[in-house]
C-alpha cells in the first residue's frame, strides 16, 4: 500500500479478477480504519455497489471482513494490531454487482479525542476520505442532539457509531 492516510482507486470485477490485495505494514498499537466505497471516480460512473473488505495477516488467514458498516453499502474496519507486521487488505465484491470501481482508504490514528456535551469541538479533514472520530459517554434512555458545522467541507456527514475499542 503507498502510504498511510491515503486512497488508491482501483477497479475489480472484469474477467477472473475478483479479488484485490493490498500488503500493508501495521505498527503494533497504532489505531487504524479501513474504509472501501464504491466509487465513480472511472468517469464512466462504474462504481462497485457493494464492495467487502476482509484484513488478512502476513500469512493469509481472515483476521476480520466486513459488509456494510461503513456509511451506506461501504465496508469499514477497526484494526489496532498487536504486533508489528505485514498484513493484507482483500477487496471484493459481496455479489450485488459483480464488476465496479472503488476506492480504499487507509486513515491511521482515526480517535481525534473525547467530546463533552456542550463543549464545541473543532477538527480537520486532511486528506480524501479521511474520517475524524470523536469518543462520547451518553447515558441510556436520554435524547441527544448532534451538529457538524461543516466549515470549508462542502457536505459534512456526521454518523454515529457505537464501538467497543477493547
Amino acid at each position: 500500500f503507498p502510504s498511510h492516510d491515503t486512497v488508491v482507486t482501483d477497479r475489480i470485477g472484469w474477467g477472473v479478477d475478483t479479488s484485490d490485495w493490498y500488503a500493508i505494514t501495521l505498527p503494533a498499537g497504532v489505531n487504524y480504519q479501513f474504509d472501501l466505497v464504491g466509487s465513480a471516480r472511472d468517469g464512466a460512473n462504474f462504481a462497485l455497489l457493494d464492495p467487502f473488505l476482509f484484513l488478512k495477516d502476513g500469512n493469509g488467514s481472515v483476521i476480520v471482513g466486513d459488509n456494510d458498516s461503513g456509511v451506506g453499502a461501504a465496508s469499514r474496519i477497526f484494526f489496532t494490531p498487536a504486533t508489528t507486521g505485514t498484513y493484507f487488505l482483500d477487496v471484493q465484491e459481496s455479489g450485488l454487482n459483480a464488476a465496479g470501481v472503488y476506492s480504499l482508504i487507509v486513515n491511521q490514528t482515526p480517535v481525534v479525542g473525547s467530546l463533552q456535551l456542550d463543549v464545541p469541538r473543532s477538527a480537520s479533514i486532511d486528506f480524501t476520505g479521511d474520517t475524524d472520530l470523536f469518543e462520547l459517554s451518553l447515558t441510556a434512555g436520554v435524547s441527544y442532539g448532534f451538529e457538524v458545522l461543516g466549515g470549508t467541507l462542502a457536505d459534512p456527514l456526521l454518523k454515529l457509531l457505537y464501538r467497543d475499542w477493547e
